[in-house]
């Protein structure tokens, strides 16, 4: 949960602590399912918290205020990520799991005076934006300055020849999400001319007028939307069509946000396009058909905390207005 608030992207998280806490959770005793379904299970949580990749692509593509939409994730991360944490407590008490040692807030203190540095990235990244000192384009590339600075200068392990490999990696990536994002476009420029937005709302429109109804039947079509489709291109080709009956509704955009980046989240974890589920299936070095049972519960609970999210749209929205006078 902590070091989604660094990466912003799950899969990124799932592949980078998985790759240090799988192969220590397996040495102590634990089983390979429910190591894959924690990690999988936690790294979804970078979807939610901010700096989200997914929020700033949702931001940006349906014209909801960042700042905002980063502000009304912390809640409900912290939730889901607390949730977790609980069932982890109790299933390593039903299933006699090793117990590593005693909690030490002198060892905590510790610990955290050394990561004391990487942890200002999402804390830079976040106040900068919500404060309104630099746009997320900007906040990427001051991040950027300061995470090599931290690398190569006070760290000193990030050498000139990973510098060129992660710029290789990553115009290779962006170059995957610019060609989802062209054809996500020209399909949604396809249907707004089409009035496809139109036709679905007043097919919604015919089967209820009742608001949490709708939300309801929204919530279940993006769930299942999200068996098939990536989140980036769910969100360009779903976002512009649900957003403008969701506001029709009532609804606030913000609120709207999250809980389609909960629903993302929640598809991530599941086949046949989780990503995140197939990545942390690959760490623990097991089939698929051995992870979807530890992970079923995680899902389960996923799902029952993003109706709570619906129906208590202060949880979502009590921080954005808190701060930004929403």
């Amino acid at each position: 949960m902590f070091f989604a608030g660094i990466s912003g992207s799950a899969v990124a998280d799932t592949a980078a602590v998985g790759s240090a806490t799988v192969p220590a959770m397996l040495k102590a005793g634990y089983d390979r399912g429910f190591t894959a379904a924690v990690t999988g299970a936690s790294g979804a949580i970078g979807m939610i918290v901010p700096p989200s990749i997914a929020i700033i692509i949702l931001g940006i593509s349906a014209n909801i205020s960042v700042a905002a939409l980063f502000l009304a994730g912390i809640i409900p991360g912290i939730i889901i990520g607390v949730v977790q944490c609980i069932h982890c407590y109790f299933y390593a008490i039903r299933n006699n799991y090793p117990v590593a040692g005693r909690f030490s807030f002198a060892r905590l203190w510790v610990e955290l005076g050394r990561s004391a540095l990487p942890l200002v990235t999402p804390a830079l990244i976040v106040s900068g934006i919500v404060g309104g000192i630099f746009t997320p384009s900007e906040a990427g590339a001051v991040a950027l300055v300061y995470a090599l600075f931290l690398g190569a200068v006070v760290y000193r392990e990030l050498t000139f020849r990973d510098i060129v490999q992660s710029l290789v990696d990553t115009t290779i990536v962006t170059g995957l999400v610019l060609f989802l994002v062209f054809a996500s476009l020209s399909f949604s420029w396809i249907i707004t001319i089409e009035r496809v937005p139109q036709a679905i709302a007043l097919q919604l429109l015919g089967i209820t007028s009742n608001p949490w109804i709708m939300m309801l039947l929204m919530t279940l079509f993006v769930f299942l939307c999200g068996f098939v489709l990536d989140p980036t291109p769910a969100i360009l080709i779903l976002v512009p069509i649900l957003l403008p009956i969701a506001t029709q509704y009532g609804m606030d955009p913000v609120h709207f946000g999250i809980l389609f980046i909960i629903n993302m989240a929640i598809s991530h974890l599941l086949p046949p396009v989780g990503l995140v589920f197939y990545t942390t299936c690959s760490i623990c070095n097991i089939p698929v058909t051995k992870a979807i049972r530890p992970m079923l519960p995680f899902v389960g609970f996923m799902l029952v905390e993003l109706l709570v999210f619906t129906a208590l749209p202060d949880l979502v929205l009590f921080l954005p207005r808190l701060f930004l006078s929403k």
